[in-house]
């Protein structure tokens, strides 16, 4: 397998083989450079300009967006010539890649089509003629006979392309749209139940301030009986202890003694009187 030079493939060309539609000036030492041709954008409705039938000639490629592009360039290999063919490094640099670039078999005849995605932070500008692709040339030692065409650009291959890389454009919005699909229904909960909330919320205070209440009142009452249980433990002390003075003072004949006596008792009727809890 030998590898065409400047002036076997000058040479082909100017005779109108293996290449068709050449410029002198893009043939090198030992490639050919390919240009932009036709530029079909996916997403173009078939009546406007980026569709299979109407192809733009210029477009700013957005970053991350798709495009295909047909060369100006037509290939017609013989059986006994194969070509490769790969991105131009001026277009690879600025961040163009190529997903279907490669080898081109014996006898093909037509022009290559490459889908193109701008991987680059800026556009970048595409238009009829400009250098894009770089092709070697090959002899082979053997002729083959078996011709390969090149498969038609149509519409329904252009639909199966999305207009970004991965369509991401899509999926941002299709994740935006479910994120305030799930914000509305939440939205809609959150009033949904809302007065439920503060009809617990407020029976919950009423039943908290009744609890208080009540507490309040138990305590109140306990408070109260403790009082009154004191009261009557001093009454009883009092009692018991006017019964023992009653006892001695029956046992005492009358003497002055027995009066100082029955005074005691006096007064501790009096202040046994005074420690009964008074009823309401």
């Amino acid at each position: 397998m030998q590898l065409l030079t400047y002036t076997e493939l000058s040479d082909y060309v100017a005779k109108y083989k293996l290449l068709k539609g050449v410029k002198e000036s893009n043939i090198r030492g030992c490639t050919v450079d390919l240009t932009v041709g036709a530029i079909y954008v996916p997403g173009s409705s078939p009546d406007k300009l980026g569709s299979i039938t109407k192809p733009r000639e210029e477009w700013s490629l957005a970053q991350g967006a798709t495009v295909v592009i047909k060369t100006s360039e037509k290939f017609l290999l013989g059986g006994r010539h194969a070509a490769v063919v790969f991105p131009a490094s001026s277009v690879s640099l600025k961040g163009l890649l190529m997903t279907n670039p490669g080898h081109v078999d014996p006898n093909f005849e037509g022009h290559l089509h490459v889908t193109v995605i701008n991987m680059g932070l800026q556009p970048f500008s595409l238009k009829k003629g400009d250098r894009l692709l770089r092709t070697m040339v090959f002899e082979l030692h053997r002729s083959t006979e078996l011709n390969v065409s090149s498969a038609p650009m149509n519409e329904e291959l252009l639909d199966r392309l999305s207009p970004d890389f991965m369509d991401m454009n899509k999926r941002v919005n299709d994740a935006t749209m479910r994120a305030m699909d799930s914000n509305d229904r939440r939205n809609v909960l959150r009033q949904a139940a809302m007065p439920l909330v503060i009809a617990i919320v407020t029976a919950g205070l009423t039943v908290l301030a009744g609890y208080l209440s009540v507490k309040e009142k138990i305590d109140d009452r306990i408070g109260r009986l403790e009082t009154v249980n004191k009261e009557l433990n001093v009454a009883v002390r009092l009692e018991k202890l006017d019964e023992k003075l009653k006892q001695i003072g029956e046992l005492t004949p009358p003497t002055p003694l027995a009066k100082q006596i029955e005074e005691m008792r006096d007064e501790l009727t009096t202040l046994r009187k005074a420690a009964l809890p008074k009823r309401p």
